[in-house]
């Protein structure tokens, strides 16, 4: 994209900083549904395929003076300046609105629309039965997973997966590098992790046992949140009917 010329732009465009994978795993699950042309940008466009843009400097004003529908999470705040400024509509992606925040209210006056339900992929996205057992094997084990940047964090978790597995007597598959974890969910036994918002969802989605470790966050109450109990998993086919209605569109894929 660049220049003037606005058929240049896509129809949507998400903005999805990724200071942490949920923001960049909501974004996806819910540009997977949509049948409008989109790009996503990001400091991880490889994550994402040929949607993928790489957010730079000027990226985000270049993007708001085209007539596009602009999408983003509330991880956005960097940019929430120039985001509440522009004149382009907008929808929110609200994470975790039980938490109920001021600043979050207070960002949500700025947005045509606004999603909170829970958006990640659904189970039948995931590898099958099998698919899962080739890479965990076939004996249920004890998976061990964080995706968070911190090295102390991730070895914390592996730690308590130890324990975990060597209580049950089972096996323990420590899974590093591979994203996304939920794809591996079917061929476990028990899952170890912290409760992040994907994290969470998707091992509520899953149904299977899980020892949950939350992680202290300055943002990110997650000892709250394994109080928490959705209603429903169809965020982010929710969010694509919503963004089509926002852009006059009605189908979705």
């Amino acid at each position: 994209m660049g220049g003037d010329d606005d058929s240049l732009y896509p129809l949507v465009v998400f903005w999805a900083p990724t200071m942490g994978w949920g923001v960049l795993m909501r974004t996806m699950a819910i540009a997977r549904r949509l049948a409008v042309p989109y790009s996503i940008y990001t400091h991880k466009p490889e994550l994402v395929g040929p949607a993928g843009r790489r957010i730079c400097k000027g990226a985000l004003e270049d993007v708001v003076s085209h007539p596009v529908l602009l999408v983003t999470d509330t991880g956005a705040w960097p940019s929430a300046a120039v985001i509440q400024e522009c004149s382009a509509r907008k929808v929110l992606i609200v994470r975790d609105r039980y938490f109920d925040t001021f600043d979050e209210r207070r960002f949500d006056e700025v947005f045509d629309a606004t999603v909170d339900a829970v958006l990640i992929r659904q189970p039948e996205e995931w590898l099958s039965v099998a698919g899962a057992q080739k890479v965990v094997g076939t004996d249920h084990p004890v998976l061990a997973y964080h995706v968070g940047k911190s090295e102390s964090e991730r070895k914390e978790i592996w730690r308590r997966g130890e324990e975990v597995a060597a209580r049950l007597d089972k096996p323990l598959v420590i899974v590093k590098g591979r994203y996304p974890v939920c794809e591996l969910l079917p061929g476990a036994g028990r899952v170890v992790c912290a409760a992040g918002y994907n994290s969470y969802a998707e091992t509520l989605a899953w149904g299977g046992p899980v020892s949950y470790f939350p992680m202290l966050r300055d943002l990110d109450d997650q000892v709250r949140r394994l109080s928490w109990r959705p209603r429903s998993f169809e965020g982010a086919r929710l969010a694509a009917e919503l963004i089509h209605e926002q852009t006059k569109v009605t189908k979705v894929g």
